[in-house]
């Protein structure tokens, strides 16, 4: 398990337990975990996860989440108007 480390820094400039192997240590995956994060946050958004669900698993507030993300969530105006009618009609 990785712990946390500053934004951006290296695995290797941080401190880890033991528990990771070489091989992982030597993937470019490894070398900002923070990207790793950032990816999958930006996939929960466009798969349409709520905001405080995403924001709870990151570790985040919704505030920072949408603030950080917002670029994720941009261009659905087309799908969020097409549910507000589906819930209007209903």
């Amino acid at each position: 398990m990785v712990e946390r480390s500053r934004i951006g820094a290296s695995v290797h400039d941080s401190r880890c337990c033991s528990t990771i192997s070489a091989f992982s240590l030597a993937s470019p995956l490894a070398a900002r975990p923070y990207d790793l994060r950032h990816a999958a946050v930006s996939l929960w958004l466009d798969a349409d996860v709520h905001a405080p669900e995403a924001a709870e698993r990151a570790g985040h507030g919704v505030d920072v989440l949408l603030k950080v993300y917002a670029k994720c969530i941009d261009g659905q105006r087309g799908v969020a108007s097409g549910r507000i009618l589906e819930a209007l009609s209903q």
